[in-house]
């Protein structure tokens, strides 16, 4: 079995990522820049290897639809088709409703929202053959209830909501399961790993 877990070197990713390879699963994991924390994830997850199985560090923008559709035909080709999807990427600028700058709105739409629909986009069409896919999308109480972080972070997660919704109806005769998760505070995550 096959998982990719976006934004998987710390935080939940990392916890989600160490679970799955406790279950046997082979996985890839994406993470957008920070070497050192890519580097102690990969230190850690190889203790938990199994026989026959590998871990894959993808590095690249989950925001940028080339760039995810680069990852996925390197998984594709060097672990085989996904089984297991896990959208946990995701950025958490601190900002209020007056601080917010216009690029800062759109790029945490892009890279909390967009890149769910892009990692989605990619995946079910194999699932679909083979009748076959989980897909776990990380949103946020921040969803519901506007949360700490700033309105951009909020509607980046009910987007997910309301995305996972959707999805989930659209995919679920095909045996392709989608759901969201709505976790709170996470202490090594975000703007909280500083607070």
């Amino acid at each position: 079995m096959i998982a990719v877990v976006t934004g998987g070197t710390r935080g939940i990713g990392l916890g989600i990522a160490e679970c799955l390879l406790n279950r046997g699963y082979t996985v890839a994991i994406t993470y957008r820049e920070d070497e050192t924390a890519a580097q102690k994830a990969k230190q850690h997850f190889d203790r938990f290897l199994r026989s026959g199985k590998s871990i894959l560090l993808l590095k690249g923008d989950v925001g940028d639809p080339s760039v995810v559709a680069d990852h996925y035909r390197r998984i594709h080709q060097e672990l085989g088709p996904v089984d297991v999807l896990i959208n946990n990427a995701g950025i958490m600028l601190k900002k209020s409703l007056e601080e917010i700058s216009t690029l800062e709105w759109d790029e945490t739409i892009r890279v909390n929202l967009s890149s769910v629909f892009y990692w989605t986009s990619q995946v079910i069409p194999e699932m679909k053959k083979r009748n076959f896919g989980r897909i776990v999308n990380i949103a946020s109480i921040a969803a519901r209830g506007g949360g700490v972080v700033g309105p951009h972070y909020a509607a980046s997660k009910a987007g997910i909501l309301g995305f996972t919704k959707f999805a989930a109806k659209e995919l679920g005769r095909f045996g392709i399961t989608v759901n969201a998760i709505a976790p709170g505070f996470i202490e090594d995550a975000g703007v909280f790993d500083n607070w």
